[in-house]
């Protein structure tokens, strides 16, 4: 198992427009904490340094959240144009001796820690971990002017927390951006790195919108429930 200086970069910098919300959606509260500090504590319980990257103008309504809540430590990295500069910045923080990094949505709050454990041991073995999930729904492409089924076995939906080798996501991360850089998966991969998925969690899902905070609230005091 993985005994390494450990990182995890929280991106929190969107604006979260969809959400509906005068507040950003990784500060809003669920089950009396705010977002984004969820994922921060399964991360600060299994010593991972933290990057939480924000979008310039939360910078003091962060630190009055952390003050408020209680926050583990962490490092804040400010937002860029696109999340892969938002992402770049936070790497600029982290030192060269590093050896694992992950990366992970704010939005997503359902993790824990056996779930990281799953995937450092994936690490371990393969140099990346990336979760996903098999597609249920039905498929079809727009393909040569009308829309033509496709077999959805042949994808996969991503997941965060991603895991890579500090030093190799570092160097992926001096390329020049591109549109097709949807993930840091997508960007390893651009720098030559083979990608290894890894079995997702169903509960592992983003909030959008907010009803997603309502179903993410039973979930996670449903987890609780199981655990006691």
């Amino acid at each position: 198992m993985i005994k390494a200086d450990k990182w995890a970069v929280i991106v929190a910098a969107g604006r979260g427009n969809r959400f509906g919300s005068d507040v950003p959606k990784q500060f809003v509260l669920l089950n009396n904490k705010p977002v984004l500090q969820h994922s921060m504590e399964v991360f600060a319980s299994l010593d991972y340094h933290i990057v939480v990257v924000i979008h310039p103008d939360d910078q003091l309504f962060l630190t009055s959240l952390s003050e408020m809540y209680h926050f583990p430590n962490h490092h804040i990295a400010l937002g860029g144009k696109e999340r892969f500069h938002s992402v770049q910045n936070a790497l600029a923080l982290i030192p060269d001796t590093a050896e694992v990094v992950l990366i992970h949505d704010a939005a997503r709050p359902n993790i824990d820690d056996s779930f990281i454990l799953k995937l450092e041991a994936e690490l371990d073995a393969y140099d990346n971990a990336i979760p996903a999930l098999p597609v249920s729904d039905s498929l079809r492409k727009w393909q040569d002017e009308k829309w033509s089924a496709v077999h959805r076995d042949d994808y996969r939906i991503i997941q965060t927390p991603q895991f890579f080798r500090a030093r190799a996501l570092k160097k992926a991360y001096q390329q020049d951006y591109t549109k097709a850089f949807t993930d840091d998966a997508s960007v390893l991969e651009a720098d030559g790195g083979l990608i290894h998925l890894v079995d997702g969690r169903n509960g592992n899902i983003k909030i959008t919108i907010a009803q997603d905070l309502q179903w993410m609230s039973f979930l996670m005091s449903n987890n609780e429930e199981h655990e006691n």
